[in-house]
């Protein structure tokens, strides 16, 4: 079978069926980092917030 007829019947040259699974990890990977960063940037949106009251809080005790 020539390759111009695997791609007609929708078939991988061995190749392309890795660049396919590699691309699928690094998507994967990549939304795994997504969602650390927005679990990070939440994090430090809490973090600052809290900041801020105990500013506010010693502000007002002084």
């Amino acid at each position: 079978m020539s390759p111009s007829n695997s791609r007609e019947n929708g078939a991988h040259t061995p190749l392309e069926g890795h660049l396919i699974r590699e691309n699928a990890m690094l998507r994967r990977r990549l939304n795994a980092l997504e969602s650390e960063v927005l679990l990070l940037a939440s994090s430090l949106r809490r973090m600052k917030n809290r900041l801020d009251d105990q500013l506010q809080a010693d502000g007002a005790i002084r």
